[in-house]
């Protein structure tokens, strides 16, 4: 996963309303995100909707602040996809 798409769907999830995933977010992108628990994902895969977790609220919140990746994202495996 790109570091550059994590962040974009991140920012664009809400915690509280599902939505589509932004353009430019793919399926490997979703589903990594969701095996981080990063997101839920409401429904078939292609079609799901996209709802941001307690752990990706607070890992879009350290990513927004520029921390270093290492205290911000929580998962070495999602670290080094990231990087």
């Amino acid at each position: 996963m790109q570091y550059q798409r994590l962040l974009v769907l991140l920012d664009a999830c809400d915690p509280h309303l599902p939505a589509k995933p932004p353009k430019g977010v793919g399926l490997k992108t979703l589903i990594e995100a969701r095996e981080h628990v990063l997101v839920e994902l409401d429904g078939e895969i292609r079609s799901a909707k996209v709802t941001l977790t307690q752990i990706g609220v607070e890992v879009r919140k350290k990513l927004s602040t520029r921390k270093i990746i290492d205290e911000a994202v929580p998962s070495a495996a999602l670290r080094e996809r990231i990087v």
